[in-house]
């Protein structure tokens, strides 16, 4: 499937999160692509891809528990805890 022009983009080694159902599945893009509102393309600031790709793997069932609340918002404290 592809699209002619999209929105959204996810670069190559961004970390890709689910935000839907089921919300904290987590992978990493292999090249440029299009992304749906269900997903979310995380870029690491100040580390590396791969601890953020670990880092929120970890804390997957963390981020099912709060499926209902902002998940933007507890992916921040979280990742704010672990620094």
């Amino acid at each position: 499937m592809w699209c002619s022009s999209p929105a959204r983009i996810a670069n190559e080694g961004d970390v890709l999160l689910s935000v839907r159902a089921p919300v904290g599945d987590v992978n990493v893009a292999v090249e440029s692509c299009c992304i749906g509102r269900g997903v979310a393309a995380l870029l690491a600031r100040n580390s590396s891809k791969e601890y953020l790709y670990y880092l929120i793997r970890n804390n997957q069932q963390r981020l099912k528990h709060y499926n209902l609340k902002p998940l933007r918002d507890k992916i921040r404290r979280i990742l704010e805890k672990q620094n």
